[in-house]
């Protein structure tokens, strides 16, 4: 008797010792995780768009099969340029992960995730405008029309080059200045794409001067990508993997429609009604010009 209740409670002792190693284990599996640490500048994780893009990328993490941990980048300096955020990225120490226009050149060293985050409509930018520009902009018919007037970019956005390519006048700031530098009437126009200019809004709310122009739709070849830091190439992959899942089954678009084109409000700037203007990109690279002609959509057929 004496030995059978030896030999039980070795039993439990070993069970529980068992069960204990098990959910240390799980613990270790939990933290060991990869991390994919998304560079968005912190004022603006309350833009409805840039949260759409962190749920997208959650999205294809979780569509990919492997398991992920997803984070928002550590680094807090609002006004960081997007080139200081490549940096970060490359770096790979706190973010690997950032969403930006494919071909801007600070991009070559990371590693591109070959799907359009919008299906091209990144590439169709309206404006905003003072008044001044807006006067100014309702004249325009053609692309030389349009060269007579000054826009606003980003400085190191592939957009700005883009622009410039194609002889237009191009006045470049930081994100965070560019909407204080047309209060000031530094330049008549503020390009920006058609799924932003609606949450953006609220940046220029404070001057009554300033508005979307109604009347041009500006169109290039061009979207946002998701691009990895070299340094985590399976995170990279995930993405991959996922967001070709995502858009296979129908989840991509439908994300797209009832998240992304829903919350920027499309209907409401009329691009079917638009004069448009065309302009080529010369800087698009080949993996993400190939992308583009096999992802992107119709936007103003669409909309």
């Amino acid at each position: 008797m004496q030995v059978m209740l030896i030999f039980s409670l070795s039993k439990i002792i070993f069970s529980a010792i068992t069960l204990l190693v098990c959910a240390q284990a799980t613990v270790v599996q939990a933290n060991e995780l990869p991390l994919a640490v998304f560079a968005e500048r912190v004022s603006q994780m309350d833009n409805s768009i840039v949260k759409l893009r962190f749920e997208l990328l959650e999205s294809a993490l979780q569509a990919s099969g492997k398991a992920f941990r997803l984070s928002n980048c550590p680094y807090t300096e609002s006004d960081a340029s997007d080139l200081r955020y490549a940096i970060l990225v490359k770096q790979g120490k706190q973010c690997n992960v950032a969403a930006t226009s494919g071909g801007a050149d600070f991009t070559k060293d990371l590693l591109l995730v070959p799907i359009p985050i919008h299906l091209g409509a990144g590439g169709y930018r309206v404006f905003f405008a003072n008044k001044a520009g807006a006067a100014k902009a309702a004249q325009v018919k053609t692309l030389d029309d349009l060269r007579a007037l000054t826009i606003g970019s980003g400085k190191a956005w592939a957009d700005t080059d883009i622009m410039r390519a194609a002889q237009l006048k191009v006045i470049p700031g930081e994100y965070a200045r560019l909407f204080r530098m047309i209060s000031l009437k530094r330049f008549d126009l503020l390009s920006r794409g058609i799924l932003e200019i609606n949450s953006e809004k609220k940046l220029v709310a404070n001057d009554p001067d300033i508005e979307i122009e109604r009347k041009l739709l500006l169109v290039y070849p061009s979207d946002l990508f998701f691009y990895v830091s070299p340094t985590t190439p399976d995170i990279q992959k995930a993405i991959e993997v996922g967001m070709k899942r995502l858009h296979k089954s129908g989840k991509l678009l439908d994300l797209l429609n009832n998240s992304f084109v829903k919350q920027a409000n499309l209907a409401s700037l009329d691009i079917k009604h638009r004069v448009v203007v065309h302009i080529d990109n010369p800087y698009m690279p080949a993996a993400e010009a190939a992308a583009l002609k096999q992802y992107t959509l119709p936007w103003v057929k669409l909309n």
